[in-house]
């Protein structure tokens, strides 16, 4: 047993029931710097003092305590049958504090009468702030999808919403805390009234397969841009702008993809009412030029040509060649 205990990768102590040492491994003199012939044998509490510089009682202690008293200590431990598990961080351990995560569990003799516990102790300290620079950067490129003017979301390679800004939830109608999370096309339903897949879900797809279903969709490197209509989208239905791109982490593997959409409905109308107006100033213009004579009659003697150029498509100006009889005078008149 003690061969087996000192061979454990994390720091690892048993104790009796009297709360004496009986074992001390490898790993726990090198984490605690406290040698095994040190602690062996030492009780009341001893074996804290390297963890929290005082006496007082550690994971293992706590398997022969009620649940109540061990709710009473630690707000964040975890069962798992009569195993108990916790994350904790010790402010005076280290140079800047360290984050550890232990497990105990009791020991049983051959009658299954409890004999002593069991804790293993884990230097998770990078992990922990690895995910708090995580969880900083992630909080960061939030506020900054969230500043976006333009309606943005983003899902990861399983299709689960990853950040819905709130322009987003102005367009959609949707609020951000019942999507984020959700998977299965759920962000389709407020444009399409049903789940599909939307822009950002065809960044997934090979280029050949995309160009051959999707004819309408332009390309800029591994960007796909699109215009179109959402019938379901606002009271009338929306024009829309999007946008669509994959995200990449550090060593160039796609970890998910973002879209933005930007409602263009207003600058459509003006297209379309600058293109009747056009269509009407086109048939207004062709209405005059009807008016113009198409040629110049012939006078002997003199050369006649004439044009109109109008500063717009119409103009208020117009000229016109009228035949006139010229009667010889009766003479004596």
């Amino acid at each position: 047993m003690e061969e087996i205990i000192n061979f454990l990768p994390d720091a690892t102590f048993v104790i009796d029931l009297n709360g004496q040492v009986i074992a001390w491994n490898k790993a726990m003199e090198d984490i605690t710097g406290a040698s095994a012939s040190q602690m062996l044998g030492k009780g009341n509490y001893a074996y804290a003092i390297p963890f929290y510089g005082e006496r007082k009682p550690m994971l293992a202690n706590l398997i022969l305590l009620p649940d109540e008293e061990i709710a009473k200590r630690y707000n964040n431990i975890t069962r798992d049958g009569d195993t108990l598990v916790v994350d904790i961080f010790i402010p005076s351990f280290g140079k800047d504090g360290t984050y550890f995560w232990a497990k105990a569990s009791p020991l049983y003799d051959e009658h299954g009468e409890i004999y002593g516990a069991i804790e293993s102790i884990r230097d998770i300290s990078d992990r922990k702030r690895a995910e708090h620079e995580s969880e900083i950067s992630r909080k960061r490129l939030e506020e900054i999808i969230n500043f976006l003017p333009d309606a943005t979301v983003v899902i990861d390679t399983n299709g689960i919403v990853r950040a819905w800004n709130h322009a987003m939830e102005q367009i959609s109608e949707v609020s951000a805390v019942n999507m984020v999370g959700k998977g299965n096309y759920e962000y389709a339903l407020p444009f399409y009234g049903e789940r599909r897949p939307i822009l950002t879900d065809l960044v997934f797809q090979p280029i050949a397969e995309l160009e051959e279903k999707y004819s309408h969709i332009d390309r800029e490197g591994d960007t796909l841009i699109v215009d179109t209509f959402l019938p379901l989208s606002g009271k009338e239905g929306r024009f829309v702008w999007a946008k669509a791109s994959p995200l990449y982490d550090l060593k160039g593997t796609i970890t998910g993809s973002i879209e933005t959409i930007r409602d263009i409905t207003d600058r459509r109308k003006m297209e379309e009412r600058l293109a009747r107006s056009k269509a009407e100033l086109d048939i207004a213009a062709e209405i005059q030029r009807s008016f113009l004579p198409d040629t110049i009659p012939i006078i002997q003697g003199f050369d006649v040509a004439a044009t109109s150029v109008m500063a717009k498509e119409v103009g208020g100006d117009f000229f016109d060649v009228i035949p006139m009889e010229l009667v010889p005078l009766h003479k004596g008149l």
